[in-house]
């Protein structure tokens, strides 16, 4: 998708809105990365695609939250429908060719707490050389992986992707936020959440296989 997910298109899918802050051209937030993963599936499913994931106990765990066994995830990548990149994948279209830490210069291509007090209607800011708005700053962005400190000296070259262990590891976040310094503002950037953690500041942007990033 060209930006984060609004909260129209999530409450369009998905007939709800967890949003702390609920403005309909502003990102969805304050969804955990199972939540993120359904609301995937149901786009999918409603686009006519093959779901890419198969949850298991996701119902029960959303009911619960607590007490409960995490849901089991598991990911079909031959699945043309709606997922979420891999941590290697959001840098690639973050970047867009570019090498530098941001596409341009901070206070055009982003929302960080140094130039806004509250997260921002999407694509209000540049987009990168792909199309692809918002990419730095605003939400931080779900992806796929569980965080690995050295996924990238220790994984392939191409495309690493670093999934073992996912209950007791926590996910990848890219991108930075509006409640976020400058400093976390970058394409090379990592931070991680636990899998249930929810905030108003955290988001998604889907992706599918075989399309062109900017679709």
């Amino acid at each position: 998708l060209s930006t984060p997910v609004t909260q129209t298109l999530y409450k369009k899918v998905m007939k709800t809105n967890p949003s702390e802050f609920q403005r309909p051209q502003q990102p969805v937030e304050t969804l955990s990365w199972y939540e993120a993963l359904a609301f995937c599936n149901v786009l999918s499913e409603e686009c006519g695609l093959l779901p890419a994931y198969e949850i298991t106990g996701f119902d029960e765990w959303l009911e619960e939250r607590s007490g409960q066994e995490r849901p089991g995830v598991s990911w079909n990548p031959k699945a043309n429908g709606y997922r979420l990149p891999t941590e290697a994948e959001w840098e690639y279209m973050c970047r867009a060719g570019s090498t530098e830490a941001r596409y341009g210069a901070l206070q055009d291509v982003s929302w960080s707490n140094e130039n806004c007090t509250a997260i921002q209607n999407v694509g209000l800011k540049k987009p990168n050389a792909w199309g692809l708005y918002d990419t730095l700053g605003n939400v931080w962005e779900w992806c796929w992986d569980v965080f690995y400190q050295d996924a990238y000296t220790e994984l392939p070259d191409v495309d690493p992707s670093y999934h073992q262990n996912r209950e007791e590891e926590p996910m990848m976040l890219r991108g930075g936020c509006w409640y976020y310094s400058p400093g976390g503002v970058r394409a090379s950037f990592r931070v991680s959440r636990d899998a249930w953690y929810r905030s108003n500041y955290i988001g998604l942007r889907p992706v599918r296989n075989g399309l062109s990033l900017s679709a």
